[in-house]
């Protein structure tokens, strides 16, 4: 199985590296979004928003198994709201509702891109788990990011 942004075959690529691009690709996935936020106006929601990415990073390099499985979490978030955004601006939904700048819109190709980059090393990863295990740590990551994404837009963490 290969990597999806490096091209490497990751059983050729050791856990630690595992874990480390893993990690470097949340960061990126990170700063990607706090990006979006400067450029949007929407720093402080943005900067609410990717607690769940950097817990998954710390996560990753301290519990690497169970991590890996949380990261896919985060990362299939990031995933599926990059995709209702291009679904609002081909016109075919409603969801992801708003103004987007050609910057905007650029950076959500690169943001799929990076927490799409994770899927192979964390599921090198996270092996050990079971299938109870993987499914629960995973709804886990899922369920923190939409919990965090809900509280970003309360008042406190408006900017517009």
């Amino acid at each position: 199985m290969l990597d999806v942004l490096t091209g490497r075959d990751i059983k050729q690529v050791s856990p630690k590296r595992d874990e480390r691009i893993v990690a470097t690709y949340l960061a990126i996935v990170a700063t990607l979004l706090l990006i979006v936020g400067i450029v949007s106006g929407t720093f402080l929601r943005h900067a609410v928003q990717i607690a769940p990415v950097v817990a998954a990073c710390g996560l990753v390099l301290r519990s690497p198994v169970v991590g890996a499985f949380f990261a896919i979490g985060v990362s299939a978030f990031w995933m599926g709201i990059m995709t209702l955004i291009w679904l609002y601006l081909l016109g075919w939904a409603d969801v992801a509702t708003g103004n987007y700048t050609h910057t905007e819109v650029i950076l959500t190709f690169a943001i799929f891109a990076f927490a799409g980059g994770i899927f192979p090393n964390c599921v090198n990863i996270g092996q050990p788990l079971s299938m109870l295990r993987r499914v629960l740590t995973i709804l886990l990551g899922i369920g923190l990011q939409f919990a965090v994404m809900v509280l970003s837009f309360q008042a406190p963490f408006t900017d517009r």
